[in-house]
């Protein structure tokens, strides 16, 4: 069954939520991006984007890109230099 989807491997590998997806997505679509930001493009609660992007964080497949002087974290997919994500 695995091998019918592309992609799904990685979804069964890092036990990603329908939520986490979408968020994945987004960072695909648009690249680096606040909380603000993901919680505008997926229509999400901040307290629930929160959440999830430290649960990805923890997972390995976000990281900080960067910090602005008020503190605000911008994030992006963490992956290799070809652009593929873990």
């Amino acid at each position: 069954m695995n091998q019918l989807i592309p992609g799904f491997d990685f979804v069964l590998k890092h036990s990603l939520t329908r939520k986490e997806l979408l968020v994945i997505y987004e960072f695909i679509e648009q690249g680096k991006m606040t909380l603000l930001d993901l919680g505008k493009f997926t229509n999400t609660k901040p307290k629930t984007i929160h959440k999830i992007i430290m649960t990805l964080r923890l997972k390995g497949l976000i990281e900080i890109a960067e910090k602005d002087s008020k503190g605000v974290h911008t994030y992006q997919i963490k992956g290799d230099r070809n652009g593929n994500i873990y």
